[in-house]
């Protein structure tokens, strides 16, 4: 399983939970945040959580399952495998 995060360029909606993003960066399962491609497939993974403090604001996706991590980060992948040759 893998984990992705970078940063967070938020929607129109997000003023809705940013309160919440700032205040807990500990456990943000109650918003129920989830992940889409570009081409609207639903990224599965374990969770997904804002950091949202001074500065850029950051996504992190946690358990991303295979093979969509696989997909959606080939070079990542690839460099893993070649170091643990």
């Amino acid at each position: 399983m893998g984990v992705a995060f970078g940063r967070f360029i938020p929607a129109i909606g997000y003023t809705n939970i940013q309160s919440e993003c700032k205040s807990n960066d500990q456990d943000q399962s109650s918003l129920r945040l989830s992940v889409t491609t570009a081409s609207d497939e639903v990224i599965q993974c374990v969770g997904v959580s804002i950091l949202d403090g001074s500065g850029d604001v950051e996504v992190n996706v946690f358990g991303i399952s295979y093979p969509i991590y696989s997909k959606l980060f080939p070079r990542h992948c690839a460099e893993y495998e070649n170091s643990m040759k």
